[in-house]
């Protein structure tokens, strides 16, 4: 609040003396970026950064200077800064967002579009650059010195962001904005839909999914045969319609054809989506083929993602990986995977989607292992109250589920695990020592007081008949 107030006032009696020192301030983070001097960062910035890249740290903050400067700029001005922090975005946060820059072009060193997501799960901070770089700070409108054409990117980008954010409802707004951009090309809109189906899936509502995928299935049609566009947009296609399938919880369309001539096709999102969908099937069917398929489009993925330094798309997929031991009925190997995963979310941070991917299964590998109580307390019940703050019905639903399924498992007065001597809960105290920024990092495991008062709770039938009530 003091901040906010002394920065007005500065606004009233010395515009012009603020914006040269915000611009100054600007240049000078922008220069750390530049000689990215691991040393000189470390005294700037003592925390720990999102995967070690405080490049995306200081640009970030670059960006904040180049718009407060812009904000009591002069016309041509204030362009002007607006154009700097847009570079410093395309520079070191992600290339391709205001240019034609190409992931498969150049430097590959450089930053690319989804490269926040991807490498970081930093959506958030993605969010908080381009909100700063929009003409009115909420995103709402381009940034004034954007070229037309990069309009639909830059609502589509934001988009995206908020649904990995779990805020879907939002998401579909932007996505909006995006597909009514003038003059957008059709395999544009089909890109934009396509993510629409996902904040629509995450929303629970099939219907609306369902329509954007007629459309999206009536631009394909459009595209010339055999063309790489078509292609790329069949396998989309069929991704999606498997995603609504799976929600619908019915049989999904099977995407073992989506892989023209080997498993290429499947990295990132779509290979999370076929394992999410292939695993399920395998305690029911005991088909070992169901199995040994998605185990290996796990290892090409993950592969992949490290080969492209995607570390956070790495940690999602290693969740999967603790899915197969449940499959396999081998929980107690899935804790290890699932304590690696945990220690990498909580000291470099995530996006929300994996952090209660992460939560929901680690409860139900400790279901497996018959410490429902556990469960419930560290994992299950958080994820359910924070889900229910937003509007992700579908994993709401899906955490409201795994909480009624562990209530029912519990007994009165039954024996808890002793805290202390928990290895995992050591390895995070300690890292709890460690200079993590809030807004970077995740605490993934609730307070011990937190956790104390659960288990009480959890220790008698009323108890437990209060969280059925709050979870009903």
């Amino acid at each position: 609040m003091a901040r906010t107030l002394v920065q007005d006032d500065w606004i009233s009696f010395d515009p012009d003396g603020r914006t040269k020192v915000h611009e100054a301030i600007a240049k000078i983070l922008a220069k750390f970026c530049k000689r990215n001097d691991s040393q000189e960062m470390d005294r700037e910035l003592p925390y720990v950064a999102p995967w070690g890249n405080r490049q995306i740290v200081f640009g970030l903050e670059a960006i904040r200077h180049y718009m407060r400067a812009a904000r009591t700029a002069k016309d041509e001005e204030k362009k002007n800064l607006t154009r700097y922090a847009m570079n410093v975005y395309e520079t070191y946060l992600e290339g391709g967002m205001f240019s034609d820059a190409d992931r498969f072009d150049g430097d590959e060193k450089q930053p690319k579009i989804g490269d926040l997501s991807r490498s970081y799960g930093m959506d958030h901070l993605k969010y908080e650059a381009l909100c700063l770089l929009s003409e009115d700070g909420l995103g709402k409108k381009p940034p004034m010195a954007c070229k037309q054409k990069y309009h639909a990117r830059f609502f589509r980008e934001i988009g995206i962001a908020l649904t990995h954010m779990l805020r879907p409802d939002e998401a579909i707004e932007f996505l909006e904005k995006a597909a009514s951009i003038p003059g957008i090309k059709d395999t544009e809109r089909a890109y934009i839909l396509s993510h629409r189906i996902v904040a629509n899936l995450e929303l629970g509502k099939i219907r609306e999914a369902v329509s954007d995928l007629k459309e999206c299935k009536g631009i394909e049609g459009k595209l010339p045969q055999k063309s790489d566009d078509r292609q790329t947009l069949e396998h989309r296609n069929k991704a999606r319609e498997a995603a609504i399938e799976l929600l619908r919880e019915g049989t999904p369309t099977d995407l073992d054809d989506i892989s023209s001539g080997g498993l290429v096709q499947h990295t990132g999102e779509r290979a999370i989506l076929y394992i999410d969908m292939h695993l399920p099937k395998f305690p029911k069917t005991g088909k070992p083929q169901d199995l040994a398929r998605a185990w290996m489009i796990l290892k090409q993925a993950r592969n992949h993602s490290l080969q492209h330094n995607f570390e956070h798309e790495r940690v999602r997929l290693d969740i999967r990986e603790a899915g197969f031991f449940r499959a396999l009925k081998m929980p107690d190997i899935a804790v290890p995977v699932l304590e690696r995963v945990g220690r990498e979310l909580h000291e470099y941070g995530g996006s929300e989607i994996a952090f209660r991917e992460f939560q929901l299964a680690s409860a139900q590998v400790l279901s497996d292992l018959g410490k429902p109580q556990y469960a419930f307390a560290a994992y299950a019940l958080p994820a359910f109250r924070s889900l229910n703050r937003r509007h992700a019905d579908a994993r709401r639903e899906q955490a409201r589920k795994l909480c009624q399924h562990l209530l029912d498992q519990m007994k009165d007065d039954e024996e808890l695990e002793i805290l202390e001597n928990n290895p995992f809960r050591q390895k995070i105290r300690e890292l709890d020592n460690s200079p993590r920024h809030p807004s970077y990092s995740l605490d993934v495991l609730p307070t011990e007081a937190d956790l104390d008062g659960v288990f009480s709770q959890c220790q008698t039938a009323n108890g437990r008949e209060d969280f059925k009530f709050e979870i009903r």
